[in-house]
Formats: structure tokens, C-alpha cells, sequence
């Protein structure tokens, strides 16, 4: 894995590697074709459709359905936490997009996180009671743990974002 390390420089941030993202309200690039200056390749975020965070999110919620369906009648609950939980993730990281305030949209994605952490848990519940193979927890486990990574990222450099915003009207913003 890349190590990648963050650095503040007017407005765009530098991940290494060539890969940088623009730190804008409605502007997060984290893909090694984006690049620093508007060069080929380059653009806004203008749904969090766009955002890395929740695109990995999504192939998250997309591997847990595949594991809930296989689950057996007798654990429909499990199978509707798994389910909820797996929603949850991509359905926050959404909605504290569409939030105004810097503070929401972190505050969402804390949420997703939290989300994340709970669907590894059902999943160790799931390998406890042999409904999934070590080999398979430990591939879903490295897709939550790289969720997780985005999600830090993100929430990190929305923080920055507001610590740096001249548009200040609140503390709390």
C-alpha cells in the first residue's frame, strides 16, 4: 500500500504520488488521474456520487448483500442488521454531503463510520457461528478498514475546510 501523507498547499492538497485533491465545499478529488492546477483529467465533485469515500462504500454494501443472502431463515435478523448497517454507510456519507455546514457533514460521516465498524462486528458474528469463511472475513475486513481510511481522509480534510474557511458565520459551522 501507498504511503500517503497530507499537505495543506493553496487549497489543493498534495497525497503523494502525483495524487492531489482540491479542497473545496463541493470538491474532493482522490484518484491518481486528478491532478494539482486543472490539468487533463481534472474536475469538481458535484455529487457525492463522485467522492471516493463512498464509491468504496458502496462495493462494501454491495459484498455484504452478497453475504446476508446467503444467510440461513433462522438468522433473518442478523441478515436485516447486516442489511441496514450495510445501507447506512453509503446512505450517510450521501446525506452529510447534501448538508450546508462543514460540522453536519462531518458529523455524518462519523456516523458512517460508526456503520462500517458495526458491519465488521456482524461479520465476526457471522464467523463465529461458521456462516462465512476466514478467508472471506478477512477479504470484507479490508474493504471495511479501506472505507474506513477514505472516511478518515475525508473527515479530515472537511475539518481543515472549516478551520480554513473565511465564510465563518457560526463557530459550529
Amino acid at each position: 500500500m501507498v504511503n500517503r501523507y497530507w499537505l495543506l498547499v493553496n487549497r489543493y492538497w498534495s497525497i503523494g504520488n502525483g495524487q492531489s485533491l482540491l479542497v473545496n465545499r463541493q470538491s474532493l478529488l482522490v484518484n491518481s488521474q486528478w491532478s494539482i492546477g486543472g490539468g487533463v483529467g481534472s474536475g469538481r465533485i458535484e455529487s457525492f456520487r463522485d467522492l471516493e469515500a463512498w464509491k468504496e462504500s458502496r462495493v462494501l454494501r454491495q459484498t455484504a448483500y452478497r453475504l446476508a443472502r446467503r444467510l440461513p431463515k433462522e438468522e433473518r435478523s442478523l441478515q436485516e442488521q447486516i442489511k441496514r448497517s450495510a445501507v447506512s454507510v453509503t446512505a450517510n456519507i450521501a446525506e452529510g454531503f447534501g448538508r450546508f455546514h462543514y460540522q453536519e457533514n462531518i458529523q455524518f460521516c462519523r456516523q458512517s463510520r460508526g456503520s462500517a465498524c458495526e458491519l465488521l462486528d456482524h461479520t465476526i458474528t457471522m464467523l463465529d457461528e461458521g456462516l462465512v469463511s476466514a478467508a472471506e472475513y478477512k477479504e470484507f475486513e479490508a474493504q471495511v478498514e479501506r472505507v474506513l481510511k477514505l472516511l478518515n481522509g475525508y473527515i479530515r480534510m472537511l475539518a481543515d475546510s472549516k478551520k480554513n474557511s473565511k465564510f465563518r458565520l457560526t463557530n459550529d459551522q
